[in-house]
């Protein structure tokens, strides 16, 4: 019996030739090279750990705490970034900040179309 909420269906998995849309971003093989070229460091090592566990017990759908089903991430036009200067990060005084924090540090958010000219500008 349903409760009557729809439930998203799952996404296919990405083979790494999908191609960012909205801005001359790259391909999702270009970000994993970019963001995990390195097993080593701590902040791939948790992903290779669940990776290696997901392999080893035979998973066949993953976590579903990991998808984000609402939005298409491979649109980076309907992205926003906070860009904020070392100097204002480091007055801050945290190791961590809210997202009124980011706005406060910020400003208005940028598409990645103004991403560039806003990094170098700060």
């Amino acid at each position: 019996m349903t409760d009557g909420r729809l439930t998203p269906a799952v996404p296919a998995p990405l083979d790494g030739g999908e191609v960012f849309r909205g801005g001359e971003a790259g391909s999702v093989l270009d970000f994993w090279r970019c963001a995990m070229p390195d097993l080593r460091t701590n902040t791939t090592r948790g992903l290779l750990a669940e990776f290696l566990v997901h392999r080893a017990v035979g998973a066949t759908v993953r976590n579903p705490a990991h998808s984000h089903a609402d939005y298409d991430p491979l649109d980076v036009a309907r992205w926003s970034f906070f860009v904020a200067s070392r100097a204002s990060v480091a007055a801050n005084g945290r190791n961590s900040a809210g997202l009124a924090t980011v706005r406060r540090l910020c400003g208005e958010p940028v598409g990645y179309g103004e991403l560039a000219g806003r990094i170098f500008a700060v």
